[in-house]
């Protein structure tokens, strides 16, 4: 899950502290926008919500709505501390910044060269090592974390060089580093290391002397484990009409996701980026010109053909809502909380919130922005006539090339694909699954999408000379129309006509308990029926129930397992298939019966071929 800014706050015990109210000439108050608040929780069933909104010289709220502790039934005060996921990452990359600041390393410097035992996988090494601006940027070209790395289940925490051979699968760069961004969480996973190899002291131990206390958040953690003194928020999921309680299941390592805070610690953090990183007491965190460098994002190829300043900087993401405000920040997620920080420097004006239950963070960041910047006109956006010629050699068809996932991301790959046309003056993307919609110039290479006020979208060529599109940190590589098409309708009429053979199946069943059907011919006929239950068993676990199981924290091993039953079943299926009806060919007189067969197992075939080479036979999810 991805991504906003990481913010702290002073205040008190009160659950619900107003601590100062901004006037607005529009008519949306505070007790509005709380009150608008606690009506969506209730639509998301979601139990607490700690809450922070700041101006740069105030603190409009800081508390929290709800409870943090349903059995026991305590609210949410300023003081509790919840889970805020990747927003760690902007607190990761602040360590970074410091050790740049002291000289102990610089951001173009080679990860390889600061720390040769890591073990990181880079073909092109030699012209395009994996920098430090790369782990900041996610532009390594290193893989996530798989679902079973989320967490760690052993009852001790790793030294931080052996929690990172539990990623080492995820060290393989899968392209050129520097061009693509690609959000993988092991990035800031080995940021982490750097700061405690460069530093000489715990990571952590770094981030509370350089960071947490001269801005002043005194509860602020990265603990992996929950410390029982401290006044965590309970996470929660809603289950069949009941909230069910949620553990608190530690990470690996701490550098992508182990922060823990409160609303009195968000606002100072939050104020602190407003006031160009000068903390309360007037003493400078860092230059204000490395707070610019943390603002612009440098290493893809969109960053070099010049949109610097929407994409994801060091450990900070810009992207503007409907309010047509850019804002800054981190969204996170983490077992069943969810979180999301943002500020905008001009307006003066910042927020950090968090729900107990997992829950969609859009609807309630759209309300608090809309009040943060209510009375404010947006910036108009830049509207160009579309330059036909310059565009002319990106038209065609592209597939999406940056997945973030080793395991599924051929899926990611074969649904988002897209042509660019140019209709009635227009650069149009028609999606080959999905909506088309026009993409308004900003520049000759240069695209806003219809809802955004800024340019998110570029016309690029990498390295090598290869046309792509980068749409909103996503890389699209130019294909051909037989690229585009041939493999999605493979693999969509193969598994059309594999489904088939479950109706099929069912009917001889039938036939072959009354006795209708001889015993001889009933197993070619139902193998189909078995190998196609077992692929949809596998694909529904896959797809479905492991979002499920990291929110609840549930043991995720009897699904491993079934996937890896399923899989081979599938794969066995399909051979035994082909080897039956290869046996009994000239005894099947029915022609329509023999070309059935035919067709379903040779579409077994092309579907274990495609899980086959994706590594998805006997998938062993556990030893990944």
């Amino acid at each position: 899950m991805r991504r906003l800014i990481q913010i702290s706050l002073l205040g008190l015990l009160l659950p619900f502290q107003i601590l100062a109210q901004r006037p607005s000439p529009t008519s949306v108050s505070l007790s509005q926008l709380t009150d608008s608040l606690r009506q969506l929780m209730a639509q998301q069933r979601i139990p607490g919500m700690m809450l922070v909104l700041v101006s740069r010289d105030s603190v409009l709220y800081a508390g929290g709505l709800g409870y943090a502790d349903l059995e026991q039934k305590t609210p949410v005060s300023n003081q509790h501390l919840f889970r805020m996921g990747s927003v760690t990452k902007i607190v990761t990359a602040l360590g970074i910044l410091q050790l740049v600041q002291e000289g102990r390393l610089s951001l173009n410097d080679p990860v390889r060269a600061l720390a040769p035992e890591l073990p990181i996988v880079n073909p092109w090494e030699r012209t395009h090592p994996v920098r430090v601006i790369h782990l900041l940027e996610h532009t390594s070209g290193f893989s996530d974390k798989l679902i079973s790395q989320a967490y760690n289940p052993a009852p001790r925490d790793l030294p931080m060089l052996e929690a990172l051979q539990v990623f080492k699968g995820s060290f393989e760069c899968r392209w050129k580093p520097g061009e693509r961004h690609s959000y993988a969480n092991p990035n800031y996973n080995l940021a982490a290391y750097l700061i405690e190899k460069r530093s000489g002291k715990p990571w952590d131990a770094y981030i509370r002397e350089t960071i947490f206390g001269p801005i002043g958040m005194p509860q602020a953690n990265l603990d992996l484990r929950a410390h029982p003194a401290r006044p965590y928020a309970r996470g929660y999921f809603w289950q069949e009409d009941a909230y069910h309680q949620t553990p608190f299941l530690p990470l690996y390592q701490g550098g992508n996701g182990s922060l823990n805070a409160s609303a009195a610690d968000l606002a100072p953090f939050l104020q602190c980026f407003l006031r160009n990183w000068k903390t309360a007491s007037g003493d400078q965190l860092l230059p204000p010109r490395l707070l610019e460098e943390a603002e612009t994002v440098h290493s893809t190829l969109a960053a070099r053909s010049g949109l610097t300043k929407t994409g994801y900087g060091l450990g900070l993401e810009a992207y503007d809502g409907p309010d047509g405000f850019q804002f800054r920040g981190h969204r996170g997620s983490i077992g069943a909380f969810v979180s999301s920080v943002g500020y905008n420097r001009t307006l003066g004006v910042g927020y950090a919130f968090a729900f107990n239950s997992a829950g969609d963070v859009m609807p309630a960041e759209n309300l608090i922005r809309s009040f943060l910047t209510q009375g404010n006109v947006p910036p108009q956006p830049v509207v160009r006539p579309l330059e036909a010629g310059a565009v002319a050699p990106y038209l065609g068809y592209y597939r999406f090339a940056s997945s973030n996932n080793r395991v599924l991301g051929v899926l990611e790959e074969l649904r988002f694909r897209f042509t660019l046309r140019v209709e009635n003056g227009k650069l149009i993307q028609h999606s080959l699954m999905g909506p088309s919609f026009p993409l308004e110039a900003a520049g000759p290479m240069h695209f806003r999408l219809p809802w955004h006020h800024y340019p998110i979208v570029a016309l690029v060529t990498d390295s090598d000379g290869k046309r792509a599109v980068e749409q909103a940190g996503l890389y699209f590589q130019k294909i051909s129309v037989f690229e585009a098409w041939a493999p999605i309708i493979l693999l969509l009429g193969s598994l059309l006509l594999v489904s088939t053979s479950v109706l099929a199946g069912l009917i001889w069943l039938g036939m072959a308990l009354f006795g209708r059907l001889r015993r001889r011919d009933t197993l070619l006929r139902l193998l189909p029926m078995v190998g196609t239950i077992a692929l949809g068993m596998s694909l529904h676990l896959g797809l479905t129930r492991f979002g499920q199981h990291v929110t609840q924290g549930t043991d995720m091993m009897p699904d491993f397992y079934l996937i890896f039953i399923c899989t081979l079943l599938f794969a066995a299926c399909t051979a035994a298939t082909i080897l039956l009806l290869l046996l009994r060919w000239k005894q099947l007189t029915n022609g329509w019966l023999r070309s059935y067969l035919l067709v379903v197992a040779l579409a077994s075939v092309c579907l274990t071929t495609f899980f086959w080479m994706n590594g998805w036979v006997g998938l062993r999810m556990w030893a990944l």
